[in-house]
Parts: structure tokens; sequence; C-alpha cells
């Protein structure tokens, strides 16, 4: 397991993105009868004992595979996990981009070309709610079985919704149950109408506990993968589940790299007591917009709704915004912009 050097209890770290959250301005928040998954990402510098949200994303939403754009104009996943990983992204290229200031987390490397983590900089996960899919089937087992799990059934009276998922099973036939609870299983994200072809959050963060969360492009100027040290939840959250769905059903799987190794980060999980005020209950409804912001200077701030960004017109919806012309892909070589 990595060495945990986070200084930032929980129920901090709770507070620290609810002020976020409740500082950004009211559009794209949820009405008083909605309900939204906040995630935010922090950044921690053990040396000046500074702990600050980076980049923030709330949604509920993804879109079936009728609505997908051939262009890739179209946001496919909007959940906040993902969001809040969209807006890391546009915070690790400007800090490519202005590594040479006291802000950024990144150092350059002049013999390798590579840029790595500051020392004591270290990156953590926060979500109002379990990651949809496996990490929201609540597990029968004891032991050791509760985080590498078979392929066991759990049949579950309807009343208890917090026990399991609404994520589809990628089908090995015709024949399979795609709703089936089976532990440790791939599965694509929940939805009315026509299935979407996005895998669950609980399959997206443990794929970000092996291969990093800096993506494949960035990936390219970074030393090493950047990984999350700590994942805390806010709300009803079993740990053992999230361990099972996050890292513990890959335990037993040898990966063959030297690059790419599994983490295992602390799982912390906020007081009962802290609620989010756009929590999910019986009484409101899923809110249609999604938000992502991330501390860079240029546009922090964008609001989507059903994967289209607010604001843009019915003739420009097919067409290459202004600021996806302009960046953030203004490519970084030798450390300085091209």
């Amino acid at each position: 397991m990595m060495e945990t050097t986070s200084f930032v209890p929980a129920d901090q770290i709770f507070k620290l993105c609810i002020e976020k959250f409740n500082s950004l301005p009211r559009t794209g928040k949820p009405t008083t009868n909605e309900w939204t998954v906040l995630s935010c990402i922090i950044q921690c510098d053990s040396n000046s004992k500074n702990a600050k949200v980076i980049s923030l994303g709330t949604g509920t939403k993804c879109i079936g595979s009728d609505q997908l754009c051939e262009k890739g104009l179209i946001l496919n996943d909007s959940h906040a996990e993902v969001m809040a990983r969209r807006g890391f992204l546009r915070y690790l290229y400007a800090s490519i981009r202005n590594y040479l200031s006291d802000g950024s987390p990144l150092a350059y490397n002049e013999q390798t070309g590579k840029y790595s983590i500051k020392n004591g900089i270290s990156f953590h996960f926060f979500s109002t709610h379990a990651p949809c899919g496996d990490a929201t089937i609540v597990s029968k087992s004891t032991g050791d079985e509760e985080i590498e799990p078979g392929t066991k059934k759990m049949k579950l009276s309807p009343e208890f919704t917090d026990n399991f998922t609404g994520a589809k099973l990628i089908a090995a036939n015709e024949n399979t149950d795609l709703m089936s609870q089976d532990e440790g299983a791939i599965r694509t994200k929940p939805g009315r109408g026509i299935r979407t072809l996005s895998v669950s959050c609980s399959d997206k963060l443990s794929r970000w506990n092996i291969l990093g969360i800096q993506g494949a492009l960035i990936n390219i100027f970074l030393d090493k993968p950047v990984y999350f040290e700590t994942l805390t939840f806010s709300g009803q959250v079993s740990e053992i589940s999230v361990k099972r769905a996050l890292y513990g059903r890959w335990r037993k799987v040898s990966f063959n790299s030297e690059r790419y190794k599994l983490q295992m980060p602390r799982i912390n999980i906020c007081s009962p007591d802290l609620k989010f005020e756009f929590e999910q209950t019986t009484e409101t409804d899923p809110s249609p917009a999604s938000i992502v912001w991330a501390d860079v200077q240029e546009k922090p701030l964008e609001v989507a709704v059903s994967g289209k960004r607010q604001g843009v017109t019915k003739s420009k919806r097919n067409t290459i915004s202004e600021i996806y012309r302009k960046g953030p892909l203004k490519f970084i070589r030798g450390g300085k912009s091209a």
C-alpha cells in the first residue's frame, strides 16, 4: 500500500470541497427539487501544510449510444467523478505550461525532458456518493472475500435500494442477466432508455488506480503516473464495497509493468452528520446539468446539459468552439510552449 502522508482529515476535506462548491455561481447547480453528486480533487502540500481544491465536478448523467457524436464534440459521460478528472487534466495542462510559477506542482528535468510531481505534493479524491457500479453493491461475505470477491449473486429485496447497482453487466452472451448483482464485475453506467457505452465510475476509478489519472497524452510528459493518495466519501458508503471495487478485485492479478502498479489508497469515510445539500432523496429528481471547474486562469468554469456546453447555439453545436481551438493543447517542447 502506498505511504499516506496526507495531513487533512476526512471531515476537513468535506468542508473544503463544500466551501469551493458554494463559492461557484448558481448556474448549473441543482434546484430545490433536484439532486446531484459532487466530486473534487484536492492538492496537498506537506511542506507548507496547505490543501486546496484544484478541480470540481458535479453530474449524474451519461448519454445513450444513440446520442454519441461522431466528431467527439459531446461529452459521453457527465458523472461527477469524470467531470472532476476532466478539470484535473486541465489543471495539469496549465501546470505544464506554467511549471516555473511558484504554485505549479510540477518540476521539469532538463536531462530526461520529463516533468515530475514536486516533493511533498499529493493528490486526493472526494465524492458525496459511492461510485456507481460495483462499489454500491454491499457485500454479504466476510473476511478477505469482502475485498477479493468471486462472482456470488446477491438477491436483495426492493426496499434495499442502497445495496445494489443499476449499472448493467457487460454481457458475455445473450443469456446473461444484465442486472445480476455479481461482485467484482465490469459494468456500463446505469440509466433509462438506450444503454450507455461508458463503463461505471467504479470501473473508471479502479483503472485510475492502476494506470494513473493523468491520461495517455499527459503521460508522455511525466516521469511516472499520477495516483490518488486517499479517497474520501460522504453519505451512505460501504468501506468494504469501495475497497473491493476500486482495488481489491485486482489484488490477485499480475501486472507485468515497471511503470504501472496497483495502488491501494487509503479509504476515508466522513462523519455521518456531514450532509451535502443536494444529496439524493426519494423526493428529488436528478439534475440534468453538470459542472466542471478547474484551478486555471482561462475559463475555469464550464456548465453542460446532456453533454453539450451551456450557451452554445445549435449552429455551433457541431463545430469546434474557440476555447478548444486555443487550448488546452498549446504543446510543450523542452518545457516551453511551442
